[in-house]
């Protein structure tokens, strides 16, 4: 195997493999001071770069792959010759006897933090796509005795999840918009089974369509997703269209007639009541139009048996309007 290194862009290394006469170039976005160095690969599209993930790689480095730490949950692999290996090199030392060990394990790892947040800048809002590839944040999955958890969370997971938060790296439906930061999106419960988050994602996007991620991408964000983001349950869902209080507001956020729009709301009825538990939730909010078109608690409208329009405008000329208790 020959390999030809080429920068790019200040922070692309383009490899060149050849193999059985075969040549495979890959791209390979890398970042490193004078003592650790973090990449991941990166594949050449026609407007920039996709990039790949590392989940199933091992995440660190020294010179060599420790394997065993594909599990480590690092966003990026980290490579330095100043780690100090467990004896079978299948991890570092973060938690030891050894003090000057673990002290230089943990200085290299937040060394590559800073250089990871350098690198998720450059790229956040150039032509980098799938950066959700490079977002994975949670606790490594390691040995107890060999890891300091607290100090983990408390200097590399949270330091990366507050910048990750804030970051500019969600992309939208729409592709010529710009990438969003997390904090300025809502996701589906990651509880919710994927059938249902897809619904979910559809009918937020037709309220708000640049309050959630590209559609392809739902799922991988919802896989990494921690606590602090904003989801979207079913309360929260009818509450979007609480809200909009009647019916010609409700299709002007949707940008449909008023028939479409009535398609819309019981399409929206129709989901919720997939789940048994809806039904209560669907009575005691102000989501059901009445012939007004105002939105109103079901259990406070009655269906029109009489059927009578002119009885109607009659009372209405009284003073009473019955089309504010009656289901359209």
């Amino acid at each position: 195997m020959k390999k030809n290194r080429e920068l790019e862009d200040n922070s692309i290394v383009c490899v060149s493999k050849t193999r059985n006469d075969i040549q495979e170039n890959i791209s390979i976005l890398y970042l490193s001071n004078e003592r650790v160095a973090i990449a991941t690969e990166v594949e050449k599209r026609e407007k920039g770069y996709s990039v790949k993930g590392v989940r199933n790689l091992p995440k660190l480095f020294c010179d060599f792959p420790l394997i065993g730490t594909e599990s480590f949950h690092f966003p990026v692999i980290v490579n330095s010759f100043f780690f100090n290996p467990q004896t079978e090199r299948d991890g570092i030392w973060l938690n030891n006897t050894d003090k000057t060990k673990k002290i230089e394990n943990k200085k290299i790892l937040k060394s590559a933090v800073t250089l990871y947040k350098d690198a998720v800048s450059r790229i956040a809002q150039d032509n980098f796509f799938d950066l959700y590839n490079i977002a994975e944040t949670k606790t490594p999955f390691t040995h107890d005795t060999d890891f300091d958890k607290n100090w983990y969370q408390e200097f590399i997971q949270e330091p990366i999840r507050e910048f990750l938060y804030n970051a500019l790296i969600v992309e939208l439906e729409d592709e010529y918009a710009k990438k969003r930061a997390i904090k300025d999106l809502c996701f589906p419960k990651t509880s919710f089974s994927e059938a249902v988050r897809n619904k979910v994602w559809q009918f937020v996007f037709d309220l708000a369509p640049s309050a959630v991620c590209k559609k392809n991408h739902l799922h991988n964000w919802c896989e990494i997703a921690w606590s602090d983001w904003k989801t979207v349950d079913y309360q929260e869902l009818v509450n979007g269209v609480v809200r909009k209080e009647n019916i010609y507001n409700l299709s002007q956020v949707l940008r449909r007639d008023e028939n479409s729009t009535f398609e819309w709301l019981n399409s929206l009825g129709t989901f919720l009541l997939e789940d048994d538990n809806n039904l209560l939730l669907i009575q005691k909010n102000q989501i059901t139009p009445n012939q007004n078109g105002q939105f109103k608690r079901a259990t406070g409208l009655y269906i029109d048996t009489i059927q009578d329009d002119e009885l109607v405008y009659v009372l209405e000329l009284l003073g009473e309007d019955w089309k504010d208790i009656l289901l359209l």
